[in-house]
């Protein structure tokens, strides 16, 4: 992946803008082309994730995180749409991860409870309170 670069348009020439507009038009064209080679070689081998019986939790998740970063730029509809991924899929495996994120936050704060009280058993029978 490319370095970001921030710059300041407003100490811009025109000559320097005009120039960074014609960058930015090249790069965007690149960015298309290869999106829809990434496209066409899924439609043409007929790949969807829904031909995917069990993928594993990390690839799961990986996949959820792409679709929730193209969600700030591209509707839910259209993400899935690209990758052949069903809706009810989607909704399933989100569902599954956000109850075992729960259930991790919950066994967290229950493992955390468990030591305070053990740490305070302990300081009892040693006679520190």
């Amino acid at each position: 992946m490319s370095d970001v670069f921030t710059i300041d348009v407003l100490d811009m020439s025109l000559a320097e803008l005009q120039c960074e507009v014609i960058s930015l038009h090249s790069r965007n064209v690149r960015l298309i082309a290869l999106l829809r080679l990434i496209i066409t070689v899924m439609k043409v081998i007929h790949f969807t994730l829904s031909q995917i019986r069990h993928p594993q939790a990390a690839q799961k998740l990986r996949v959820l995180q792409a679709i929730e970063y193209s969600r700030k730029y591209f509707p839910l509809k259209t993400v899935l749409r690209v990758i052949g991924l069903s809706h009810g899929r989607y909704r399933e495996w989100k569902l599954v991860w956000m109850t075992c994120h729960r259930a991790l936050d919950r066994l967290r704060i229950s493992s955390l409870s468990h030591t305070h009280c053990r740490i305070n058993e302990n300081d009892l029978g040693n006679g520190h309170i």
